[in-house]
């Protein structure tokens, strides 16, 4: 099962494009407005299990750009819920907020991929991610990629044999 939620907060992208985030776009979030995403968030998880009868531990969690972000702020604290996380093209806003979340146990698998040519969310922005999850134990799995902001088809070329060592299909 596939389950993936649209950002709620509509953005002009340019060329009469509208693009969806869980916050403003270029850190104007507040922490307001980064707790009512995770609450939505949360609700959306919840429900997603209750529908389809899934058991925390049977889920990976992942998400692109600012959803990226939010699968760190969302995931990295319920590793009984999550199986593993993953980060496409995104980035980790303020993780000093994170640490008194995570648990003691640093072993949840965590994949994250980025272009070395983003510049919507500069590769910066992951690797500052990446180096905040290994100062605090974990071991991620980081890649980075000739691309700007998108998913290729060489992410998902290891994207997918990840997810499946994480979380074997069932049957």
């Amino acid at each position: 099962i596939y389950a993936c939620p649209n950002a709620p907060m509509p953005f002009d992208l340019g060329s009469g494009m509208v693009g969806y985030g869980w916050m403003p776009p270029r850190g104007a979030a507040t922490p307001e407005v980064v707790q009512n995403a995770e609450k939505l968030l949360e609700g959306f998880f919840q429900e997603v299990m209750e529908q389809y009868h899934i058991k925390p531990g049977n889920v990976v969690l992942g998400g692109f750009s600012q959803g990226g972000g939010m699968t760190y702020r969302c995931g990295l604290g319920q590793p009984e819920t999550f199986a593993g996380l993953f980060a496409l093209s995104g980035f980790l806003a303020n993780p000093e907020d994170l640490r008194p979340k995570l648990p003691s146990d640093h072993t949840q698998p965590i994949f994250i991929a980025h272009g070395s040519q983003d510049d919507v969310a500069p590769v910066e922005g992951a690797q500052k991610a990446r180096d905040f999850l290994e100062e605090v134990g974990y071991s991620p799995q980081y890649k980075e990629y000739s691309m700007r902001h998108e998913i290729s088809p060489e992410v998902m070329a290891d994207l997918v044999p990840w997810i499946k060592a994480v979380l074997p299909p069932f049957g």
